[in-house]
């Protein structure tokens, strides 16, 4: 059944008060499935650092300067960010995006100047994503902004199944100056979208209040939206770790050289777009705790896993457990964390929230790429799913204290 005669999704759009709001959410969810696939296509970053003379280190340390822009603009670009339109800021990440995969798609042996083009891609998805993400969240009902946001991730992780999927014949087509070249051309073609949507004006959206005074502080987010933002930082990390150098490791081991890389990539990836559109329910009511901790359990024991798969049967299977697992978790914390934040305090922690992800995406790719030796990426993954068993336990149990657990946003 196509996406857009699913019954879910025509139920939540009959939601809407006005066509206008169903017509400005629709083409959020249109730009963030264009601007997604691109993601999908940055998956084989690492594998391309490795292929122009860099080691995997390296490759962390370029995916760590990524996320300088976002650290930059939820600490000191409150005033801009909130004065500056949204369609500004749409076109200006989706252009820095195109500079940012021309850059790579140039660039055919390793040098340093890759930082340059790395911190462009990052300011990219710094302005680009996160202002996506702000509108499909604020042109929602109030009664269900979390379904907003559900079916924006969902339409997020089904752009990177396209992007993963293509983007493994287009380096078997034309390397990777291919791979980042047609993925510049493609942000490029979003511009024209973008120019018709600027001038009918579809992106106007109000303000939070927090943001109409500029501020950008911290200091009243509680102690438990910090161990929500800690656990985002975890579950960014199992995602965005496994999905740039689990392709590195299976070309690099004798013993998987022979597997394609889209019986991880596509089977994750197509895991985590079912498993959140046909089994979200399963976060709700009494029961979600326990949910919760099954997939936690899950991912833990699936990223274990991952370096062991020696078949591709093998390999789908665990990765079609890591994608599954891991797919109902970043929704459910960001629910569960948006409801226990003031109202006033939503946008802020919205910044906070994008860089929390940006910085396991990519922030802890340095210290977890120092546990590579000799092209043995065991310890990183042990290190990794340590980590989020370690913080998940933490923040499952402040959740039962509180007697909350993952609780629904009820605005």
């Amino acid at each position: 059944m196509p996406f857009t005669q699913s019954p879910k999704l025509i139920r939540f759009l009959n939601t809407f008060v006005t066509v206008q709001q169903r017509r400005r959410y629709l083409l959020i969810l249109a730009l963030g499935l264009g601007y997604s696939i691109n993601i999908g296509l940055f998956y084989y970053f690492a594998q391309y650092v490795l292929a122009i003379g860099g080691t995997a280190q390296k490759a962390g340390i370029l995916l760590t300067a990524s996320m300088l822009p976002t650290l930059l603009l939820a600490i000191a670009g409150g005033r801009f960010l909130a004065r500056t339109h949204p369609f500004v800021l749409i076109a200006l990440g989706v252009a820095a995006g195109a500079c940012g995969r021309f850059g790579m798609a140039w660039t055919d042996r390793w040098t340093w100047g890759l930082l340059g083009w790395c911190v462009i891609n990052g300011l990219s998805y710094a302005l680009a994503f996160s202002t996506l993400l702000r509108i499909a969240t604020e042109v929602a009902p109030p009664a269900h902004k979390a379904e907003a946001v559900s079916y924006y991730t969902l339409v997020i992780q089904l752009g990177h199944v396209l992007g993963s999927f293509f983007g493994t014949y287009l380096l078997v087509w034309g390397g990777f100056e291919l791979l980042f070249g047609l993925s510049g051309f493609f942000l490029l073609a979003l511009l024209p979208l973008l120019g018709w949507i600027g001038l009918r004006q579809e992106l106007t959206v109000l303000p939070m209040p927090e943001q109409r005074q500029g501020g950008a502080g911290t200091a009243a987010l509680s102690r438990e939206i910090w161990l929500a933002l800690l656990m985002i930082v975890a579950i960014g990390a199992a995602n965005g770790v496994p999905m740039q150098f689990m392709p590195v490791h299976l070309r690099v081991s004798p013993a998987t050289a022979n597997i394609p890389v889209p019986y991880f990539l596509t089977a994750a990836t197509l895991a985590i777009v079912a498993t959140r559109f046909g089994f979200a329910r399963l976060m709700d009511g009494a029961q979600q705790g326990l949910w919760f901790r099954r997939f936690l359990i899950t991912l833990g024991l699936s990223l274990l896993a991952l370096p062991f798969m020696r078949e591709r049967w093998s390999l789908m299977v665990a990765a079609i457990a890591y994608g599954a697992s891991y797919s109902l978790l970043y929704p459910s914390i960001m629910a569960a964390a948006m409801h226990a934040t003031p109202l006033e305090l939503r946008g802020k922690f919205s910044a906070w929230a994008a860089l929390a992800l940006e910085m396991g995406l990519r922030g802890l790719a340095i210290p977890l790429t120092l546990l590579v030796v000799d092209n043995r990426y065991l310890p990183m993954f042990v290190a990794l799913a340590l980590l989020l068993l370690l913080v998940g336990s933490a923040y499952q149990r402040q959740q039962y204290r509180k007697g909350n657990a993952l609780a629904q946003p009820d605005d």
